[in-house]
């Protein structure tokens, strides 16, 4: 029923349908599809300062983020992967996303996290684990595994070219160890970008043939939207947006609509998130 590998298991037992598709859509590149999304800003950033003020930590990429994680425990499809026009359900919940280091000068130095929940955590212990990951990396001369990883690679006597590919083969293969799966940020569940910590809009961020993310999220900057209802009055809101890619072999349509609406609810009422 099932072939393994050290990050997932292969399901044969989904639709099959949805199972051709890798083989019509061997890439991830043809399988892109991209779709905006907004949610109302006001609710959630009056929850983070009520929060704050009661001493918990919590940002808005955290509610995100932690939305994300409850709805993969619930729909447990957002957490699958195809490798080889395979379909594997992922082993464990993970997030990747790239972060600024402290900045000395006009330089700009960032790198980029992977930190794994399990079907326990809440909104803060998500908070918790983030903000400790973004301490531990923040400072200049701190290297992560994933730092060290990539510099091993490229000082590799041979082209460093040639490595990679060495490591593109294991990996499509399920030989790839698991020590270099758990360092790498294209093994995940779900890439999630902050546009808005660097002023900038969404975008519609590629998912990378190389590994095995299927979601990859965009948070722009907040922005305001005008509106005019039925009796002709205007209608202000401060919304967040965000530019969704996901891989579309992984289920059905009717499977990402359940669970795109199950995110969302939580994002609106994070407090749902703190049990």
């Amino acid at each position: 029923m099932f072939g393994r590998r050290p990050d997932g298991r292969e399901d044969k037992r989904i639709d099959p349908i949805v199972r051709v598709t890798s083989m019509f859509m061997p890439q991830r590149c043809d399988a892109q599809v991209m779709v905006s999304e907004e949610f109302d800003y006001e609710p959630v950033s009056a929850y983070i300062k009520r929060k704050r003020a009661e001493g918990f930590k919590v940002s808005l990429m955290n509610v995100i983020v932690a939305a994300f994680v409850k709805t993969v425990c619930e729909h447990p499809e957002f957490n699958r992967f195809i490798v080889n026009k395979k379909i594997y359900q992922r082993n464990e919940i993970c997030v990747s996303y790239a972060m600024l280091k402290k900045q000395v000068d006009d330089t700009i130095n960032e790198t980029t996290v992977k930190v794994f929940f399990d079907e326990n955590d809440t909104l803060f212990t998500i908070a918790e684990k983030m903000n400790k990951m973004i301490e531990d990396n923040r400072d200049l001369e701190a290297e992560n595994f994933t730092d060290k990883l990539a510099k091993f690679f490229l000082a590799i006597p041979l082209i460093p070219g040639l490595a990679i590919g060495l490591v593109r083969l294991l990996d499509r293969y399920g030989l790839l160890p698991k020590f270099i799966i758990d360092a790498s940020p294209f093994h995940t569940s779900m890439f999630i970008t902050n546009m808005a910590s660097i002023k900038m809009p969404k975008v519609y961020h590629h998912i990378y043939n190389f590994g095995t993310t299927s979601v990859f999220f965009s948070m722009g900057q907040h922005e305001t939207k005008v509106t005019v209802d039925r009796d002709m009055n205007i209608i202000k809101k401060t919304v967040i947006p965000l530019g969704v890619v996901i891989d579309e072999r992984i289920c059905s349509g009717a499977e990402y609509a359940r669970g795109v609406k199950c995110m969302f609810k939580y994002m609106a009422n994070p407090e749902l998130m703190e049990k």
